[in-house]
């Protein structure tokens, strides 16, 4: 379920793995990693002891994956002929 407030979309876990099913294909995210990743401050959210889920917040989940997708195609290695 989302919630807005002026522009901002909170998710579940579950709604973010339903929404960007290439998450847990390519990056090999859970729905756990994804709260602990709220836990730990990595990703804007909260916890909702009513729902007893994390939620969080979509843009910050935009920029974190346009970050991890930055850092991989850094790591590429180039051959020259």
């Amino acid at each position: 379920m989302t919630r807005s407030s002026t522009e901002e979309t909170y998710l579940t876990p579950g709604e973010v793995l339903t929404n960007y099913p290439d998450l847990p294909k390519n990056l090999n995210w859970t729905a756990s990693d994804l709260g602990r990743l709220v836990k730990c401050y990595v990703l804007e959210g909260y916890y909702d002891r009513k729902r007893r889920t994390s939620m969080i917040r979509e843009s910050s989940l935009k920029r974190l994956i346009s970050y991890v997708n930055e850092t991989i195609d850094s790591q590429k290695i180039g051959l020259r002929a």
